[in-house]
């Protein structure tokens, strides 16, 4: 059973990813980002239902070995909803909410080139509980 009222979450992570020795030694490994954080808030009402916001920070990482072309950090948004009635429970999302150009990925060859990541994105559906 679902617990109704306010709750979030709160996570990040630091990583100091970088080579040790050679050409690069001392520079941060590429597709490595530094730093991420993660944020979660989300209430549970009376009648069966919940609002999720969910905010994702990536920082910046490189596209290459020598840091010299940089893949740029970014934030994005999360929106959810659910509401049950009965067995049905019907749920939608709106994912990157501010629909942010970004990109995920990066590398170099003889150019940059970055992964850029989807925009805003629809999901909705129904959920049906089948005995207990």
């Amino acid at each position: 059973r679902r617990r109704r009222g306010r709750s979030g979450s709160l996570s990040g992570a630091w990583t100091k990813a970088t080579f040790d020795g050679g050409d690069h030694d001392e520079k941060q490994i590429n597709s490595v980002p530094e730093r991420m954080l993660f944020a979660r808030l989300s209430y549970e009402h009376r009648s069966n239902g919940s609002v999720t916001l969910e905010l994702q920070h990536v920082g910046r990482q490189w596209a290459d070995e020598a840091n010299e072309y940089p893949v740029p950090d970014y934030t994005v948004a999360n929106l959810a909803l659910t509401q049950a009635v009965g067995a049905v429970e019907l749920f939608g999302s709106v994912r990157n909410v501010t629909d942010e150009k970004y990109a995920t990925l990066g590398y170099v060859v003889l150019e940059p080139v970055y992964f850029p990541a989807s925009g805003r994105a629809f999901t909705a559906g129904l959920r049906m509980r089948i005995g207990d």
